[in-house]
């Protein structure tokens, strides 16, 4: 059973698909008689089983809970989101219509979610969506590693200076590193072809060829 989570008898009626009737939830019984606070009988033992005379609007018979039990099959994890004051439940479960695992939340301590539940039931062809979508992922990161370093303006490599003292000026690279002084980001030092050194930010500079 994955997640299976409390609607109200109007979504239960427009939509009564994977709804389960749960009459004997402890303290949530169907049949129970709910009064509001401001009701006079509230306290009144003789209105334990009833509403009459005096009881407000708001007082009812309480019915069952409808129980809605979603993404069958597709739940890959389940966890929890802890903030000061409350608790989020929540699963990671596969959307097929993305292809992408998505979470969804199933129970909150900021309101009265106990019936809630979650379970991890992912299907083994699910595990395998999951598993190559994060190898994947993982590969995507390790290709924009190698690019980001590809550019990066390494000891040895050739740049052209774009912009700055030394706009159109070429030459080898002999330094790269942080500025340590105007704390400004990574600066390249460069040795032009007369000899010269001159030092510009990282940005400043394009890869031309390395040596």
């Amino acid at each position: 059973m994955p997640i299976t989570v409390m609607v109200n008898k109007e979504d239960y009626e427009k939509n009564p698909q994977d709804v389960e009737l749960i009459h004997n939830y402890p303290g949530a019984e169907a049949d129970l008689i709910i009064h509001s606070w401001e009701c006079p009988n509230r306290k009144d033992k003789a209105f334990d089983k009833k509403i009459g005379d005096g009881c407000l609007p708001f007082c009812r018979v309480k019915g069952p809970l409808y129980m809605r039990t979603s993404l069958k099959g597709l739940v890959i994890l389940t966890g929890e989101h802890n903030y000061y004051d409350d608790s989020d439940f929540f699963v990671i479960y596969w959307d097929e219509a993305t292809q992408t695992p998505k979470e969804a939340g199933y129970a909150s301590t900021r309101g009265w979610t106990y019936p809630n539940h979650a379970e991890v039931d992912a299907t083994p062809e699910i595990l395998e969506k999951y598993h190559d979508y994060h190898d994947r992922l993982a590969e995507q990161k390790r290709e924009a590693y190698r690019k980001a370093k590809e550019a990066e303006p390494s000891v040895g490599k050739r740049v052209k200076i774009t912009r700055g003292k030394y706009h159109d000026n070429e030459g080898e690279v002999v330094w790269f590193g942080p500025d340590k002084y105007r704390r400004s980001g990574m600066v390249v030092g460069v040795r032009f072809q007369n000899g010269e050194k001159g030092f510009t930010p990282a940005k400043n500079v394009i890869i031309v060829t390395e040596k």
